[in-house]
């Protein structure tokens, strides 16, 4: 015959075990949110496919020798992030992107974006010719005397980067791009303009803007954290 004491013991003993296994299952429910996860450069990761910005050197920068880079803007027509189930889910279209003294791009959250692997991002700038695709704003001295520069551009600009990122059932996956100006600005022969007004104009159809958008082009990359 079981005493009451011991058959009481035991009853205690499955409901300690039965809430342990309860809280233990409600503990690893918090650890699973993909909300809460710690991207490699220490940021919160969203869920879904996230796009960050960075710039290096960040901007506006001192180049040194009276050359600044103030303010960097870019008019997206589209950007897409391209994968196995294609951009559909994963496209935003007509916002600017611009770096300046108030900060950098938003990060851009693609909350339905489909699990798989994506591997290229593609970026138009493009003002549609009633608008630049882009502006870059800063100093340049010449001789003694510092002028204001200001480039912009009417031509469409096609950015494209191979990513090797996959997003998981549940998860969140971050790309980390950046835009890497100095080789651009440093690369033109700033002495070939005729200042007007203690400024510079750099246009469309100067003779240095199709070397400056090839270096341009290169100036998009993925941030060296994600290679």
């Amino acid at each position: 015959m079981v005493s009451p004491l011991h058959h009481s013991g035991t009853l205690k003993g499955r409901v300690y075990m039965v809430w342990a296994v309860a809280l233990a299952a409600c503990h690893v429910g918090q650890d699973y949110k993909p909300d809460g996860s710690v991207a490699p450069d220490g940021s919160t990761q969203k869920p879904g496919l996230n796009v960050t910005w960075s710039s290096n050197p960040d901007i506006p920068v001192d180049l040194g020798n009276g050359m600044t880079i103030d303010s960097a803007t870019f008019k997206l027509d589209t950007f897409r992030v391209i994968g196995d189930a294609g951009d559909s889910q994963t496209t935003k279209s007509d916002f600017d992107i611009t770096w300046s003294s108030n900060g950098g791009p938003s990060r851009i959250t693609f909350a339905n974006a489909p699990t798989g692997l994506y591997s290229r991002v593609s970026i138009q700038a493009d003002g549609h010719i009633i608008d630049y695709s882009y502006e870059i704003k800063g100093t340049v001295k010449l001789g003694t005397t510092t002028y204001d520069y200001d480039i912009h551009d009417r031509n469409a600009l096609n950015v494209s980067l191979m990513i090797n990122k996959t997003l998981q059932p549940g998860g969140g996956a971050t790309v980390r791009l950046q835009l890497q100006l100095q080789a651009a600005v440093t690369a033109v022969n700033w002495a070939a303009f005729t200042p007007d007004d203690h400024s510079i104009d750099f246009d469309t159809f100067d003779a240095q803007m199709p070397a400056f958008r090839t270096n341009l082009l290169q100036g998009f990359v993925v941030d060296p954290v994600d290679e």
